[in-house]
């Protein structure tokens, strides 16, 4: 079977990204049989039934739900069996990227909880950083490249603060730094400076500004910056709008500023992206 889509060899991760969509039913089964050298990230973009095994051994069976995740170790084998429907993301996160991302938030990286005993688990950031990876891969163009590496970025310190196996208890993010991410997402185009996104997590704006960049790996502004770009290049792509509609309604000032802002993110302008998309 091929996937969907895919995204290989990002460029400051190394990480590749697999999109496996299946809609009919009948008998599949997945296999990873020979040691890797990254960890496997699933995620759950759609709700399945499986089977699934580790060096031999039922680990699960059952439903599996939208917005679940499971980490795999480089040297685990592993199979699943299933009958349904799927559509799933595959993250391989390469170790190198992973213990240089540690070393920079001062961990001395000794692998990730779960992947032992891997179950899936119910993970609100990582079901919505790989919903972002899903409009990304399956378009190998400089900007959508760098836009999936950004969130490949967040990705692994979201892992790292969540599941990293040095600490005795998860650092999972707050819900105030859930919520002001959930705003960010819904409300992209909306005046959003760090004093509104500090109230909306009840927060100061130092403490969040810096627990923000703890958790997620990147600022709140670049953050931000980033929705509002994914938000414009699919307007661009699928609407009929002006590109000045397209920028107030992404959150930007004005067209000039959006185009700026586009171009020095995928290095071409708005109107020459739409007219690269209209003719591919």
């Amino acid at each position: 079977m091929k996937p969907a889509a895919a995204l290989t060899g990002l460029q400051s991760t190394g990480a590749a990204v697999f999109r496996w969509q299946r809609f009919s039913t009948g008998s599949y089964r997945f296999e990873r049989t020979e040691p890797r050298e990254h960890v496997l990230l699933s995620v759950m973009l759609a709700p399945m039934q499986s089977r699934a095994a580790v060096g031999g051994q039922q680990v699960w069976d059952g439903p599996i739900h939208r917005g679940q995740v499971r980490l795999l170790q480089p040297s685990q084998s592993a199979s699943w069996d299933t009958r349904s429907a799927f559509d799933i993301l595959h993250v391989h996160l390469p170790m190198p990227a992973l213990t240089a991302a540690a070393q920079d938030q001062g961990i001395n990286f000794a692998g990730f909880r779960g992947t032992h005993q891997p179950l899936y688990q119910n993970d609100r950031v990582a079901h919505l950083l790989a919903r972002q990876l899903a409009l990304s891969i399956g378009d190998n163009s400089r900007g959508a490249r760098e836009q999936a590496d950004l969130s490949v970025q967040v990705l692994i310190a979201h892992l790292l603060n969540s599941y990293e196996l040095s600490s005795t208890q998860p650092r999972v993010a707050s819900q105030g730094l859930m919520d002001a991410l959930r705003y960010i997402e819904r409300h992209p185009c909306e005046k959003l400076c760090i004093a509104r996104l500090a109230a909306i997590a009840a927060m100061s704006e130092f403490h969040f500004a810096r627990e923000f960049k703890r958790a997620f790996g990147t600022s709140p502004h670049a953050h931000v910056l980033a929705v509002r770009l994914q938000r414009a290049r699919n307007a661009l792509e699928i609407s009929g709008k002006t590109v000045l509609e397209v920028a107030l309604e992404s959150g930007f000032a004005d067209s000039s500023h959006f185009a700026r802002v586009f171009r020095k993110a995928y290095g071409i302008s708005p109107t020459d992206f739409r007219q690269s998309r209209q003719n591919s």
